[in-house]
């Protein structure tokens, strides 16, 4: 009985360590590589109306992005603080306002929406220059917080990183004629697509060569661990099991007195056998 119990035992841990085995190695697939980048397309730029407040010119656009999220989890996007807005000239950069974007979630493997509104004010003077301009470079520096989050067995694991992105667009205010946004990792990266190109580039959203590494390396090693152990203890759980099931083996004396009980057994057999036969034989 104790050792039909003990086999089950040893049986039922070998196939429960196996199942997390083969669990994690399709876990450890699945989250290979450990990230894939995000791919964002402008879909629409548009200005508003412009407004005076005192001796100021208010003026607000909105940018809009579709982005593809192939990786096998919920990626979200917030803004901790708002990004400043400039005004390209030849002297370098004038600030005239500041950007905001909206908190974002783009789902597993789906596409979801970044939008991004940007507040401009300017003195009349000022306003007026840039109006009698033909065209305006508009550039703004967003940091995003990008999460991404990992559902495992009923656990949530975090993957937080930063975003930096310069984004331009060329505009023509007294128009109002707003052209895409085109986004780059720095200033001198960017390219401002002219106010009536259609041609646009995607932007790409991904980690850093360092910060990929360090996730890629820790997942490599949280994964090479649990299946090893799991593995390896389920093989010796199996073979506890096996060998549960051959039973215990006898010991020398055990033997020896099966070997000399053997010999009285047989003779005793032979006996019977021949009583029987003269009983026949009388009887015939």
């Amino acid at each position: 009985m104790k050792v039909t119990v003990l086999r089950g035992v040893f049986l039922s841990f070998s196939a429960l360590l196996f199942s997390v085995f083969g669990y994690s190695t399709v876990l450890y697939t699945r989250f290979t590589p450990v990230f894939r980048n995000i791919q964002c397309t402008t879909v629409s730029s548009d200005l508003g109306d412009m407004s005076t407040d005192d001796d100021w010119v208010n003026v607000s656009g909105v940018s809009t992005k579709t982005c593809r999220n192939d990786n096998v989890y919920d990626m979200y996007f917030v803004q901790r603080q708002s990004g400043a807005v400039f005004v390209k000239q030849d002297t370098g950069l004038k600030q005239v306002g500041e950007s905001t974007v909206a908190e974002s979630t783009i789902p597993i493997q789906g596409n979801g929406t970044l939008q991004a509104v940007i507040n401009i004010s300017l003195p009349f003077m000022e306003a007026f220059e840039l109006m009698s301009l033909e065209r305006v470079q508009v550039v703004t520096k967003i940091t995003l917080q990008a999460e991404a989050r990992i559902h495992i067995l009923g656990f949530v694991y975090s993957i937080m990183d930063e975003q930096s992105k310069v984004c331009g667009f060329e505009m023509q205010m007294a128009t109002q004629r707003v052209g895409l946004a085109q986004c780059a990792a720095t200033l001198e990266e960017l390219v401002i697509p002219d106010v009536d190109s259609e041609e646009y580039s995607p932007d790409t959203m991904g980690m850093s060569p360092e910060y990929y590494a360090e996730k890629s390396h820790k997942k490599d090693l949280a994964f090479g661990l649990l299946m090893g152990f799991t593995f390896a203890l389920a093989l010796v759980m199996l073979a506890c099991g096996l060998k549960a099931m051959q039973g215990p083996k006898a010991t020398p004396d055990e033997a020896r007195q099966v070997k000399i009980a053997d010999p009285v057994k047989q003779s005793a057999s032979e006996n019977v056998q021949q009583d029987e036969h003269d009983v026949d034989c009388i009887q015939v």
